[in-house]
């Protein structure tokens, strides 16, 4: 067979094998066993809700989560993620089938981000090589297909392209890769908070080392321009984290010995890092792959043979950074870093580290199969092989059944009556809000000793004719939070707060319009108005980069104009 067409076939091998990850989601149809599994659906219901009624469910209080008391997952939580399979929702799937289609998108994102990356050192074929030894990392299939965590995987599928376009503003002196990496960035965090602490770190370490052939004072303007473009167009989901955290329960759970000691204990001991069954069912997929560290030491000996500087200066590099996270994720390791710096406990647990250790691992290996490689055409074709056929031998049969299905959370009626949301993740409810055992009442105001009809109800917007036989404190089972507006008989009236932490009106004698609504802060209202700033100048600046090249291209391809004759 000729070479070419050797190639082709090994580039269609990766494909189809990367494909195989799709299988569980077609011959399965339900979702994962995780303990995330039904917060998220819940989630998804909520936000396709908000949608149909016109509201932004990343910026909006979800009224319907935590047993229908709702909360601000915008303070800790992005949602970003939920925007895809909730539009789904809204075209008429199921939930489960929204969420199993965006899955496998996600997966397609995934591969074809990592394929890219991989490619600026190994290839076409070393990228798509990389490619499916990316969504084959443990930590990567095990998020939808084990710990149901769609929202981090979502994220995660996009790491590769934020270091990509990294790379390319480092080494380019145009300002769209500035751009494009500060976009990607942002998806990233709006669609996964903790991703801000867990990527930034690595992406400014690959931004100032992957340039080194410009100048210091260059690369680290450029990296200031990144961060502080990144920042306005994050400006909505860096706040929560940043300046409203002690609103809801995270900073107390966070920041306690139990959960130090709890991040230390989800770190991979040395001896384990070949024995993918170290720990429960769940979690022992959390492991660096087998694959994923034969293939670091592939590519170690491969740069350490390699005649090609520029080769071996981003190999390197890429290994580096594999080697750093995965040091991090280590048990004794990942204790001492607690101990020293106790907000590592914020990122939960050490194994998010891996999704840096997975792309740098794949990406180092692309650099076996590169033109420049030191090793013979014959055992890049093979290694191109092997690899991917390796990755659906070894780590496919590992995928557990997809076999939760027929969820109460179909509905938000069942979310109300099932308290399915946001049971196990009360950090992100308000602070000193009170878990019920029961759901919310259908009518959410309940006046002591009086009456209580529903009139209208909107999303975050609800309005009741009350009959109150004397003055007293109506209960409105929504969660007390800076946000909360009351009109009584179209008249503002203060909110208060009951000992529950629900929010409570006070109600004179006699019958009443009633009508209490959520509206945004003037701190979240500003940081929306300066991120659609930011983006509105992004767009624009990309269609003028774009007019000009599409100019410049015409101008090169244009006939040159020939003297006329004398």
């Amino acid at each position: 067979m000729p070479p070419k067409a050797l190639a082709w076939v090994l580039g269609s091998l990766a494909i189809v094998s990367a494909a195989t990850l799709l299988l569980p989601l077609v011959l399965w149809d339900g979702l994962a066993k995780g303990s995330d599994v039904l917060l998220h659906t819940g989630n998804v219901v909520e936000c396709a809700y908000l949608l149909r009624e016109g509201r932004l469910p990343v910026l909006d209080w979800l009224p319907d989560i935590a047993g229908g008391r709702g909360g601000p997952n915008y303070i800790y939580y992005g949602t970003v993620g939920f925007i895809g399979p909730a539009l789904l929702v809204n075209l008429g799937l199921t939930p489960e089938d929204a969420i199993r289609v965006w899955t496998g998108l996600v997966f397609v994102v995934g591969f074809l981000s990592a394929a890219l990356f991989a490619s600026t050192v190994g290839g076409w074929l070393g990228g798509l090589a990389a490619g499916v030894l990316f969504v084959f990392g443990p930590y990567f299939f095990s998020l939808p297909y084990s710990r149901a965590g769609y929202p981090e995987h979502m994220a995660y599928a996009l790491y590769p392209l934020a270091f990509y376009f990294a790379g390319r503003a480092a080494g380019e002196r145009g300002l769209w890769p500035i751009g494009a990496c500060s976009a990607v960035f942002a998806v990233i965090v709006a669609t996964h908070t903790l991703s801000l602490a867990v990527l930034t770190p690595f992406l400014v370490a690959y931004f100032l080392l992957a340039g080194n052939a410009s100048p210091w004072r260059r690369r680290l303007f450029r990296c200031a321009a990144l961060l502080a473009t990144s920042a306005v167009l994050l400006a909505p989901w860096w706040i929560g984290p940043a300046l409203e955290r002690g609103k809801v329960l995270v900073d107390q759970q966070l920041r306690s010995a139990e959960a130090a000691r709890s991040y230390a204990g989800f770190g991979v001991p040395w001896h384990s890092l070949f024995n993918q069954w170290f720990q429960g069912s769940i979690v022992s997929r959390c492991v660096p792959g087998r694959i994923h560290l034969l293939s670091v030491l592939a590519a170690i000996l491969v740069v350490a043979i390699s005649g090609n500087p520029q080769l071996r200066k981003l190999a390197c590099l890429r290994l580096a950074l594999a080697l750093a996270a995965l040091v991090l994720v280590e048990q004794s390791v990942a204790r001492a870093c607690v101990k020293l710096f106790p907000g590592f406990a914020y990122l939960q647990f050490p194994w998010r580290l891996l999704a840096i250790f997975n792309l740098f691992a794949s990406a180092s290996f692309a650099a076996c199969l590169s033109q420049e490689s030191p090793l013979s055409k014959g055992w890049r074709l093979v290694l191109a092989a092997v690899i991917p056929l390796s990755c659906v031998m070894i780590y496919y049969p590992q995928i557990p059944p997809q076999n939760v299905c027929g969820l109460r959370t179909r509905t938000r009626e069942g979310i109300r009556a099932s308290m399915t949301t946001l049971d196990h993740e009360n950090k992100y409810m308000p602070a000193g809000a009170k878990t019920f055992q029961e759901p919310a009442p259908k009518v959410l105001l309940v006046v002591p000793g009086g009456e209580c009809f529903e009139t209208e109800v909107r999303a975050n917007d609800y309005r009741y004719t009350a009959t109150a036989g004397s003055p007293c404190a109506a209960t409105f089972h929504q969660y007390f939070f800076d946000g909360w507006r009351a009109e009584v008989d179209e008249r503002p009236v203060p909110v208060g707060r009951d000992p529950s932490g629900l929010c409570q009106v006070a109600l004179p004698e006699g019958v009443h319009r009633v009508r209490l609504y959520f509206v945004r802060t003037p701190l979240r209202q500003a940081a929306i108005l300066v991120s659609a700033g930011g983006w509105l100048a992004l767009l624009i600046a990309a269609l003028v980069t774009g007019r000009k090249c599409y100019r410049r291209r015409q101008g090169r391809h244009a006939p040159s104009a020939t003297p006329p004759l004398a």
